[in-house]
Order: structure tokens, then C-alpha cells, then sequence
């Protein structure tokens, strides 16, 4: 077999696979998200087609020293999500959220650590405060299952709002 073409062939593939080919301006987003279970994340997001965003967050839900009874444990929690969010326009300024994300995710407590992967559904507001700034409020329920040394590995459905419930901050920007 004659390989003098491969390289080659395999950078034009990847360069037409990866590259931007488009000299139009993209909306771009930033923002932090605090998680009613007391967690916090770092959310951005890249509008593919109008309305169709890729989203990806990432962010800490657990990070201290725990002294309970005499025993001390350093508790660490840490997730990620990857998805695609679609937005149906209500008003001039208010946006309906929906997409999937798939979600990973540690828990490491003393020495035992706990991993997680799952499926969630977005749901959720965001109101353009103004032409660079926007508020949303969005719950992610999900369907995951977890593994790990010293936990129980199991198999989760987390329907409720409240623990899956966000506020955040987003500043838009164009690219």
C-alpha cells in the first residue's frame, strides 16, 4: 500500500473537519452559575446555528475539612457537563432553555472516592438584561449512576428540582 498520500489526506480531512471555515461573527457566553446545594461552576457556551448553543461547564460542589466525632476527612466534589442547548424565544428578552448534557463527576471523601456519569435534561429561563449581559435560572434533572472504593455503586434518578436548581450571571460576547 502506497502511504506518501496518508499524511497528507489526513490533514486536509482534519483541517476541513476542525477548522473554521465561516468569517461570520459567533455569540459566545461566560458566566458562573451558584447551585442551590451550595456548589458553584463556571458555564460557557458557543452558538452553533441561531438559538443552538454548545454548552460546558465545570465546578466544585464540595471542598473542606470535615471533623466529625474525632475523626478529621478532607472532602473534595468536583463535575463537569457537556451539552447542547436549544432556546425558544417568549419575549423580546426572555429565553425558554432545553437540551441534554452528559455529566461526570468526583466526590472524594477521606480516602474513599466516589465517580459519577449521567444524563440530564436542561430546563430553564435566561432574560437578556442587556446587549451583554443576561440572568438565568435552570434546573438539570438527571439519570446517573455512580462507582468507586467505599461507596455503594448505584443507580440514580435525581427528578427534583431543587437539588439540580442554578442561578447565574452570563456576559455575551461575539467572536
Amino acid at each position: 500500500m502506497n502511504t506518501k498520500y496518508l499524511l497528507p489526506s489526513l490533514v486536509i480531512v482534519f483541517a476541513m473537519a476542525f477548522g473554521n471555515t465561516t468569517t461570520a461573527q459567533t455569540n459566545r457566553e461566560i458566566g458562573v452559575r451558584i447551585l442551590a446545594n451550595g456548589g458553584s461552576d463556571v458555564i460557557f457556551k458557543k452558538e452553533k446555528n441561531p438559538n443552538r448553543f454548545n454548552r460546558f461547564r465545570a465546578g466544585i460542589s464540595n471542598l473542606g475539612y470535615l471533623v466529625n466525632n474525632g475523626s478529621d476527612a478532607f472532602v473534595f466534589g468536583a463535575g463537569i457537563g457537556f451539552g447542547k442547548e436549544r432556546r425558544k424565544n417568549i419575549e423580546e428578552n426572555l429565553h425558554f432553555i432545553t437540551g441534554w448534557e452528559i455529566q461526570a463527576g468526583v466526590l472524594s471523601f477521606d480516602s474513599n472516592s466516589n465517580g459519577q456519569v449521567g444524563l440530564g435534561f436542561i430546563l430553564g429561563f435566561q432574560y437578556d438584561v442587556g446587549d451583554n449581559l443576561a440572568v438565568v435560572a435552570e434546573t438539570i434533572p438527571n439519570i446517573s449512576t455512580n462507582f468507586g472504593d467505599g461507596f455503594d455503586s448505584s443507580f440514580n434518578i435525581n427528578a427534583g428540582i431543587n437539588g439540580t436548581a442554578a442561578i447565574g450571571l452570563i456576559y455575551r460576547f461575539q467572536k
